[in-house]
């Protein structure tokens, strides 16, 4: 599972990125990631816009914070952490929304980590034919 999220959060961010939040509506205003107004969104929210679209989870809910107050979060341990360890461990250990916001220098470099990721976690992609070596 955690490959067909990084490679869906990727999907997203090649729709649209942005930075300072996880998510923007067409106007250029923040949202939630797991909004259906949201059009673009940073790293981490379209990790969490993945995780909502393929488990149902909704980390706004599950952290219970709205948007503004997620945007100012530490990330909090366990599954979301972990989620993002591969990205951190492709981009220096910096944390993945500081990356996003200040070192990231354009959408493609976004799309790249996300992709590098995924490959980091299954090197055998598509390819395979079990899931044996997945990390669902």
């Amino acid at each position: 599972m955690h490959t067909k999220l990084l490679r869906r959060a990727a999907e997203l961010l090649e729709q649209g990125w942005c930075r300072e939040t996880a998510a923007r509506d067409v106007g250029g205003r923040k949202v939630r990631s797991t909004s259906p107004a949201a059009v673009s969104w940073c790293l981490v929210g379209a990790m969490d816009r993945a995780l909502h679209e393929l488990l149902g989870t909704d980390v706004y809910e599950v952290l219970g914070l709205d948007a503004d107050a997620y945007d100012n979060a530490i990330c909090p341990a366990g599954v979301l952490s972990e989620l993002r360890r591969p990205l951190e461990l492709l981009n220096g250990r910096v944390p993945v929304a500081a990356w996003n916001d200040r070192v990231c220098p354009d959408q493609d470099e976004a799309v790249r980590l996300l992709l590098d990721a995924a490959d980091l976690v299954d090197p055998f992609g598509e390819r395979r034919g079990g899931d044996e070596l997945n990390h669902d």
